[in-house]
């Protein structure tokens, strides 16, 4: 169990910072209507330097947590090639069974950044419409 905790708490901690990244790029959304009704080129040439700007740390951010949550992955299937030898009882159907649940777990953790980012704009979204407290 306490192999399945290490990825959700590196993806949680890794959420608070998406949050900041998303309000960033919602911040400077807010404001495209402005700009685009001023009409001047200059200013829609910065607003979308910022926001693209913004948009891509947000992406950055999201690829790390990606990254960590792989190179974790890694770390347990690493660990677990490295006990099967100890096992008494090892045979093939059993390594293999081992390496399918690392491979199976895998799958299953590889979601969680997406799910982090897509939380943290879902929290920035509720909390421009007043239904939750400033972060």
């Amino acid at each position: 169990m306490i192999t399945g905790c290490g990825g959700g708490v590196l993806n949680l901690a890794c959420a608070r910072r998406a949050r900041q990244l998303n309000r960033q790029v919602n911040d400077v959304l807010e404001d495209e209507v402005r700009v685009v009704s001023c009409g001047r080129f200059e200013t829609a040439a910065t607003h979308y330097a910022r926001l693209t700007k913004s948009q891509v740390r947000a992406s950055d951010w999201h690829a790390v947590n990606f990254s960590a949550t792989q190179v974790f992955v890694l770390c347990l299937l690493i660990a677990a090639l490295y006990r099967i030898p100890t096992w008494s009882t090892e045979s093939v159907g059993g390594i293999y069974a081992v390496l399918r649940y690392v491979t199976m777990f895998n799958t299953g953790i590889a979601g969680l950044p997406l799910i982090v980012q897509r939380l943290a704009r879902l929290a920035d979204i509720r909390r421009r419409f007043g239904g939750g407290k400033a972060d």
